[in-house]
């Protein structure tokens, strides 16, 4: 099943968030409550006007624009992707299921590459640098983790394989018996 996801994402004084969406709606309330916790005047123009019109696009690329000029970082979209046919939504939000599993299950080299947070598909790092979260595709994971181990990519390619496209990596996960394990000193 193709489905359209709508993705927010911008700086935030903890780093990038993205948030996914199945419902234009829901991607425009999670803009709104964006621009209304700095711009309050923007966003009540913007809560004037129809979503669906021009007029608030508009509106909404004028203060991207000028957020921009402010060094903000502001991008969002349209990307239509195959979910499985058990792809969970909240009211109307897009549910992500990520099996969360021990850091123990990669390199010291991959825990140090992912805490650099430069990465697209490391969508977050979680609380006190414990863990992160990853984003990966099937066909993509040898180009977009060229330069993580052989034992990463090949535990991403595992995890597609039971169809996931996300994972929780903490230091407090579950240890998967059968995968492979590292000393965190090492």
């Amino acid at each position: 099943m193709t489905t359209p996801i709508f993705y927010f994402s911008s700086d935030t004084d903890s780093g990038m968030s993205t948030q996914l969406f199945t419902d234009r709606a829901a991607l425009v309330h999670a803009i709104l409550e964006s621009v209304e916790s700095y711009d309050t005047e923007t966003a009540a123009a913007m809560r004037a006007l129809p979503f669906e019109s021009d007029a608030w696009s508009h509106l909404w690329c004028e203060h991207v624009e000028e957020q921009e000029k402010k060094s903000n970082f502001f991008h969002f979209g349209t990307q239509s992707i195959d979910l499985p046919d058990t792809t969970e939504t909240w009211r109307g939000a897009f549910v992500m299921r990520a099996p969360m599993i021990s850091t123990a299950h990669i390199t010291p080299q991959d825990r140090a590459r992912l805490a650099q947070n430069d990465l697209r598909d490391v969508l977050a790092v979680v609380e006190n640098g414990i863990g992160h979260i990853v984003y990966f595709t099937r066909d993509e994971i040898e180009d977009d983790f060229s330069g993580f181990s052989q034992p990463f990519r090949a535990l991403l390619q595992v995890l597609s394989s039971d169809g996931f496209e996300y994972v929780r990596l903490e230091a407090d996960g579950h240890i998967i018996p059968g995968l492979p394990t590292f000393n965190f000193q090492a």
